[in-house]
């Protein structure tokens, strides 16, 4: 099954939806998680890697993935799209009833800290229309837009503090 998982992953990442669709139609949706809580699901591989189309399969009613699937530190595959700034596949994600919210353990970080330590400022625009609070904080005690400004993404913090939304 490891083989079938990691074959599953790497079409996943490559948005090979008709190889993804037959390593489904063979094993089944066993394939979308993990064995291990440390490890991430084919759906975070998928939206990190901004691969839509498969996303889109993943989460379908014939493959059923949860779009709130969380490692053992709460890392969601809207977290994995956020920090690789994925805004579109961040949109489907949030269409599909992921929450915006999310902060991992222990670091505390929500997908908006994600996106913001790396000045992804289009899936910053994304989460906040979904309600993403910019006043949750990490275990630096820092908003996003406190992460943002660390990290020397400016136009990142700029569009957070001029949001301010706390909960």
């Amino acid at each position: 099954m490891v083989d079938t998982i990691s074959s599953a992953r790497a079409a996943a990442e490559a948005d090979n939806v008709p190889l993804l669709r037959t390593i489904f139609d063979a094993h089944g949706s066993a394939v979308c998680g993990s064995k291990h809580p440390d490890d991430l699901t084919t759906l975070h591989f998928a939206a990190a890697a901004g691969s839509l189309k498969a996303v889109c399969f993943l989460l379908s009613d014939a493959v059923g993935a949860d779009v709130n699937a969380a490692r053992n530190n709460n890392f969601t595959p809207l977290h994995a799209a956020a920090m690789s700034g994925q805004s579109e596949v961040c949109r489907v994600l949030l269409e599909m009833g992921a929450l915006p919210n999310v902060q991992t353990a222990p670091q505390g970080y929500v997908p908006l800290h994600s996106a913001a330590w790396a000045g992804h400022t289009d899936a910053i625009e994304v989460l906040l229309r979904a309600g993403a609070r910019t006043d949750l904080l990490n275990y630096h005690g820092e908003t996003p837009a406190q992460t943002a400004l660390r990290q020397g993404e400016s136009d990142a913090a700029n569009r957070l503090l001029a949001e301010r939304r706390p909960g």
